[in-house]
């Protein structure tokens, strides 16, 4: 509900974008109140529980934070962010008491499309794999 949606958009600045993507409407709008109140115009809200709509290799980071455990189907949602990713981009997740990490490190590599390259504290970065086509 915008916990790292505003902080990010601040931290991108005006010339940033921000997607923030949930399924339920009720998230978005709270961050678009939220946006509006601190007068962030960067922030681009999509409602989708997996198609971003997005161009081909158009993000450089995604924050996949405490989202994982909601999803009945990972791959093809794995699949999507991988599509959208730049190559040169990562996926960054977190674990917690709802999902541990040898569990995230184990679905989100069983998809071949990410490898993990570091891992600070709770927070665990995944590498583009560019070795996967992007026509899956």
């Amino acid at each position: 509900m915008g916990s790292y949606t505003i902080p990010i958009a601040k931290a991108v600045g005006r010339k940033g974008k921000v997607y923030a993507l949930d399924k339920e409407p009720l998230a978005l709008r709270r961050v678009e109140e939220k946006a509006r109140k601190e007068g962030l115009e960067n922030i681009y809200t999509i409602l989708s529980d997996g198609n971003t709509g997005l161009p081909d290799e158009s993000i450089d980071i995604v924050l996949f934070y405490g989202v994982l455990p909601e999803i009945k189907d990972k791959y093809t949602v794995l699949k999507e962010l991988h599509r959208v990713l730049k190559s040169s981009g990562y996926l960054s997740t977190r674990y917690c008491f709802r999902i541990k990490r040898e569990k995230i490190i184990k679905i989100i590599e069983e998809t071949k499309l990410f490898s993990l390259i570091e891992e600070k504290g709770n927070i665990l970065n995944f590498q583009y794999d560019t070795s996967v086509e992007k026509e899956i």
